[in-house]
């Protein structure tokens, strides 16, 4: 029974390879009818409405049996998932927050292992679920690093959510997927996947197929 107007926490925590939940407020939702669904353990529903909300965990074909737990929680800010996970610490950082409440006021800090506290340098709300937190380079040494979002007495924190390095260095990739077969003089669509998988940012590259 939400109170109406926080952002509602779910999260499933289990040993079971392929189990899912799916939410849908006022009723019960089934796989194919609902109005949020998760397969990666946590989902926020930002400020959610009051009244009943349901939940249905279910797996497809599922290899073992095991447990599993359901908890929930409302706040006023929410904090999920952070990018990059990695990065040079010799480079400016722009991290990536994705969560509920990020409205005027929102404030971000990467916490070090010993407990320091670093404020971003800038911070730009792209939406109530999404925020850029901007890092100058340079301010933070090597190491592990905690994420946290914090608004009108209330926090929010990602444990390890960054690892700083020294002597990172991008690197690009590129993949090109095709049909298996392509006809002569026939339409054919290909997608064409990039991106950089090393530890310090680079220029957006300009790609000539």
């Amino acid at each position: 029974d939400a109170s109406g107007g926080k952002n509602l926490v779910i999260h499933l925590e289990h040993d079971v390879p392929g189990l899912s939940f799916a939410v849908k407020f006022g009723s019960m939702p089934t796989r194919s009818l609902h109005d949020y669904v998760s397969d990666h353990g946590s989902l926020v529903i930002p400020a959610a409405a009051k009244g009943n909300w349901y939940i249905l965990v279910h797996g497809d074909g599922l290899a073992q049996a095991g447990d599993f737990s359901l908890t929930y929680s409302e706040s006023d800010i929410a904090l999920t998932a952070a990018t990059p996970n990695m990065q040079d610490a010799a480079a400016e950082l722009e991290m990536s927050l994705t969560g509920a409440g990020f409205t005027d006021g929102v404030q971000v800090e990467l916490i070090s292992a010993g407990g320091s506290a670093h404020a971003a340098d800038s911070l730009v709300i792209d939406s109530f679920t999404r925020l850029t937190a901007v890092f100058a380079a340079g301010r933070l040494p090597a190491g592990s690093y905690d994420v946290r979002v914090s608004r009108s007495g209330s926090e929010a924190t990602l444990d390890d959510a960054i690892e700083m390095v020294t002597g990172g260095a991008p690197d690009f990739h590129v993949n090109m997927v095709t049909p298996s077969v392509m006809g002569y003089h026939q339409l054919a669509t290909l997608y064409v996947e990039y991106g950089n998988k090393g530890t310090a940012p680079m220029p957006a590259p300009l790609l000539m197929i």
